[in-house]
């Protein structure tokens, strides 16, 4: 069983005793711009499965890689039964080793180029796997997608 990130744990706690009141239904982190395909948030909605969208393109507060974007993330998490879809779908453009133009990535140097973009994607990643870690071990199915292309 995956244990929760203790560095959350204070702060989950409180909002879960806040948030009495627990649906059954989605989170989705990284939810990306709105458009006219749609995004999973509005795929699941419009079938009437209540699902919270946290994406930086929603409102900067968003922004998962700044703490108020974690509490966002952590207020979502507390309202949720156990049995909820947690769905993580970090950017391609910062996350993926096929990206080598942006990261600079090679085999010499498989962590990229020092950037600030470089370092949105470290935070990018550990964000998703202590979000993965959080869902999981609350009892929701945590799924993280990756583009192939």
């Amino acid at each position: 069983m995956s244990v929760f990130p203790e560095q959350w744990q204070p702060v989950f706690q409180i909002f879960d005793q806040q948030n009495k009141e627990k649906i059954h239904g989605a989170l989705s982190c990284f939810d990306g711009k709105p458009r006219p395909e749609g995004r999973l948030s509005d795929a699941l909605s419009a079938a009437g499965i209540p699902c919270f969208s946290l994406d930086v393109w929603n409102h900067p507060k968003q922004d998962l890689t700044q703490s108020y974007g974690v509490q966002m993330f952590l207020d979502g998490l507390s309202r949720l039964q156990p049995r909820s879809l947690l769905w993580f779908a970090p950017p391609c453009s910062t996350y993926e080793w096929i990206n080598r133009g942006t990261s600079g990535r090679t085999r010499e140097l498989p962590e990229g180029r020092s950037s600030a973009r470089m370092f949105d994607a470290e935070e990018t990643r550990q964000f998703t796997a202590r979000g993965l870690r959080a869902g999981s071990s609350r009892g929701h199915c945590a799924v993280e997608i990756r583009s192939l292309f």
